[in-house]
């Protein structure tokens, strides 16, 4: 919880250091056994916590982490977004469109061609 009002609040590397954290308490219980689906979570917020310190490669590989392991009914994800917007940053133009249109036809196809949902 720490971790996410500081992202929010733009305090990215207190945001990072909870999130490793966190991270690597989930791991260890992993490890033992505990199952929870929702690691993508976690992952993300890595992303948006390097992403907020301007390491936007690490960002970029921990955000197509989480579009990897979300799961396939969750459209309304803010992580491609959020790729895109550091592929933007760092100058992939072409791939960031792709990464916006992919997503955009998934929400068409779960939500319909008139969705108006706000996509951030």
């Amino acid at each position: 919880m720490r971790a996410c009002i500081a992202t929010e609040i733009g305090y990215f590397r207190m945001s990072l250091e909870n999130f490793q954290m966190a991270y690597k308490a989930f791991k260890e219980m992993k490890c033992k056994g505990f199952k929870k689906e929702n690691e993508y979570f976690l992952i993300g917020g890595l992303a948006n916590s390097y992403n907020g310190l301007n390491h936007n490669i690490e960002a970029q590989r921990l955000f197509r982490q989480c579009i990897e392991y979300q799961p396939a009914h969750a459209v309304d994800s803010p992580y491609d977004c959020n790729l895109a917007r550091c592929l933007w940053a760092h100058g992939e133009d072409e791939e960031a469109s792709h990464v916006v249109e992919d997503f955009m036809r998934r929400r068409a196809k779960a939500f319909g061609p008139d969705d108006i949902k706000d996509y951030l």
